[in-house]
């Protein structure tokens, strides 16, 4: 054997311990690396000629970007998915979705436990507690398949209901398409085929919260004032956001009211009661405050005071009629209910007023609740904070909510989930900026758009709430986008990829890939000292 045999075999061993230690008593890192090799797979299968319509190209990095995008729920893109991919390729988006957003290890043992009824291990059902959670160890299995089995349900019946719709109602395409030199837009209407392939896709995406759609770059813009189809998607935007035991616990609410099982009535859990109305007052409240901002507006050019779209966005010969004032506040009331992780869009984001971007940022920021599809720091971090400094204010010794007491330990680790969110987001806001000219605005010329046209319809200028907006759309996994990523440099697209799995992952569970149970610090204590603060 030759000293350099020796070498190798030794570099391999010592490569497999440090893998296995690595591995070695932390869930997380066996769900960080599966989700990391599920995305290579996704952005290996898009990147192939199978997955691509003719004439169309795609570099790894986009396919890695739009993979990410998948998997998370996030739904930004860098190619649009309808003129991009093919029926293989959009399968193959549909399914990135919803293994991201029900979760690999929930969905392996609803296949291979509920359905083929193999045995769950340990290991298995603390994999899945990790990933998706339960607030008890023992409900993990019933959490998942009633959850599961709903979703699968919805689909279904979801699927049935829009391809009914999208066959018989016509959108609003002729003047998209009229007005787009590749007709890319195809119209559903009295195509059953293009009509079940739109209501499955649709329906997936919204009830995981992603933010893909396969309609074209102007989203759902076709049926803006097609309140039906609207109130449909924001059902379903709200049962994939509240999260799954929330789903579980209304399931038990209703069989107990079925069967009236009274020896041990139903109730919701703490995490049901706190998730679900803090996600319905942030929407409220988020609403209220855009409906005020943009109805207050002076600014000509802002959606509330525009008669239609930016031909510099459209098109270069047509604008898009943004309707009357009741069409445009419930094209707000959608718009505000999709950034809370659902990311589809009927009118240009680019028109809203500063104020609502900001808004809209804070919105997505927040994202929906624990155990959903959706990303963000969570309602439940944001009300536990709100409850912390509202005890402290009081002069409670402890947290109170319906009756409940939470510990402040769980105060500690939503202060520190909110904290290194907002760290994230600073962070990408300074690498995003190195894609502006002297880091402030970046003006963008449509090459679409002919000479004629004025300049304020021919440029758009970029600043810092625009990426400030794009930044938390990839941290709160939304998929909004005010028409900047096409123009930021691979540095901040390759950040907004990290941010984009961090939402997926969690705050908590991406801190605990690099924690260890055998922490030399674990095994003493230094002496306690106050420290005074501001």
């Amino acid at each position: 054997m030759k000293f350099s045999d020796i070498n190798i075999k030794n570099f391999l061993d010592v490569l497999k311990n440090k893998f296995n230690n690595f591995l070695k008593f932390n869930k997380v890192k066996w769900i960080f690396l599966t989700y990391i090799l599920i995305i290579l797979i996704g952005a290996g299968l898009l990147t192939s000629k199978i997955s691509l319509q003719k004439e169309q190209n795609i570099s790894f990095f986009e396919a890695f970007f739009t993979s990410v995008s998948a998997f998370s729920d996030t739904g930004l893109v860098v190619k649009t998915t309808s003129t991009t991919f093919n029926q293989f390729g959009q399968a193959i988006v549909a399914i990135l979705i919803l293994i991201g957003g029900a979760g690999f290890f929930a969905w392996k043992i609803y296949i291979f436990n509920y359905i083929f009824r193999f045995k769950l291990s340990l290991f298995q059902k603390s994999l899945v507690k990790t990933e998706r959670g339960a607030n008890k160890f023992g409900e993990i299995k019933g959490v998942i398949i009633s959850s599961l089995t709903i979703f699968i349900i919805l689909i279904i019946f979801s699927s049935f209901v829009l391809s009914f719709y999208f066959y018989n109602v016509p959108g609003d395409f002729q003047p998209l398409q009229t007005i787009d030199n590749n007709q890319e837009l195809i119209n559903p209407y009295k195509n059953t085929g293009l009509s079940i392939r739109y209501a499955i896709f649709h329906t997936i995406t919204a009830l995981n919260n992603a933010g893909f759609d396969i309609v074209g770059k102007y989203s759902f813009a076709p049926y803006y004032s097609n309140y039906f189809v609207l109130i449909w998607l924001i059902i379903l935007f709200v049962i994939g956001g509240i999260g799954y035991p929330v789903i579980y616990d209304i399931y038990l609410y209703i069989r107990s009211k079925i069967f009236r099982n009274q020896r041990y009535p139903m109730k919701f859990s703490l995490f049901s009661k706190i998730s679900v109305s803090t996600y319905f007052i942030v929407a409220i409240i988020g609403i209220s405050l855009i409906l005020i901002f943009e109805t207050q507006t002076n600014n000509p050019h802002s959606f509330w005071n525009k008669s239609g779209s930016s031909l510099g966005f459209w098109g270069d010969s047509s604008s898009f009629n943004y309707g009357t004032k009741t069409n445009k506040v419930f094209a707000l009331i959608f718009y505000t209910f999709s950034t809370r992780s659902a990311g589809f869009s009927v009118f240009d984001t680019y028109d809203l007023s500063q104020p609502s971007l900001i808004i809209s940022s804070l919105l997505m920021f927040i994202g929906s609740s624990p155990s959903s599809t959706g990303g963000g720091i969570r309602t439940t971090t944001l009300a536990i904070i709100i409850l912390s400094i509202w005890s402290k204010i009081l002069g409670k010794k402890s947290i109170h909510s319906f009756k409940r007491s939470i510990s402040f330990e769980n105060s500690d680790r939503a202060s520190v989930v909110f904290f290194i969110s907002l760290f994230l987001v600073v962070i990408a806001l300074l690498v995003g900026s190195s894609s502006f000219d002297n880091l402030s605005t970046k003006t963008i010329e449509n090459p679409l758009i002919s000479s004629s046209i004025p300049d304020l319809e021919k440029y758009r200028t970029f600043n810092l709430f625009h990426l400030f907006f794009e930044i938390n759309s990839a941290f709160g996994t939304t998929g909004l986008s005010t028409g900047i990523l096409d123009y930021l440099n691979i540095h901040t697209k390759t950040f907004l990829i990290f941010i984009m799995f961090i939402g997926q992952l969690g705050i908590s569970s991406s801190i605990l890939i690099w924690s260890s149970e055998k922490n030399k610090f674990n095994k003493f204590e230094y002496l306690t000292e106050d420290v005074m603060t501001g």
